[in-house]
């Protein structure tokens, strides 16, 4: 279906709303054979033969970014240490600047407290969205994701310079 004007240039406008399967061509050499939209096959050329292909039905997965703590399923409190600069904060949270105590660099953490009433589904539909946009270079990175009893955490990647 033409979506532009610009996709008609070259066309001429009698040919407009019609189906070019349904039209009938005159041949402008009535020696010259019509066109056949069949190819014939070729007998100087090997036909194509299937091959087996070892390990053809293993899927390729999408190579999965390693981090520290990938194998440790601890509490927050023993991968970061959370500083005492407040970055931010807002109706459900704050954030704050936390370092890792495995490689001693610095990054932000958002703390969501669990109250009455909080939707646990909302945390993870972000958490979730952060992953799916992860490599963005307009998107602030999820390093890692923390529930516990009475909080979620949240650590991303700080940022400098900006208000």
């Amino acid at each position: 279906m033409v979506q532009k004007k610009t996709e008609l240039t070259g066309f001429h406008r009698s040919f407009k709303g019609q189906n070019p399967f349904d039209l009938e061509f005159s041949q402008a050499n009535p020696l010259e054979p019509a066109f056949n939209f069949e190819c014939p096959s070729r007998p100087d050329m090997p036909s194509s033969q299937p091959i087996d292909i070892p390990n053809a039905k293993k899927r390729n997965k999408k190579k999965k970014r390693c981090r520290a703590t990938d194998s440790f399923s601890g509490r927050f409190e023993d991968v970061y240490q959370i500083q005492e600069e407040v970055l931010g904060e807002g109706a459900h949270a704050k954030v704050q600047a936390c370092v890792s105590l495995i490689t001693n660099k610095e990054y932000a953490v958002k703390i969501i407290e669990k109250r009455l009433g909080h939707i646990r589904s909302r945390v993870f539909r972000e958490v979730e969205m952060l992953y799916q946009c992860q490599g963005h270079r307009n998107i602030l990175e999820l390093i890692e994701f923390f529930e516990e009893e009475d909080r979620f955490y949240l650590v991303f990647e700080k940022m400098r310079g900006g208000k």
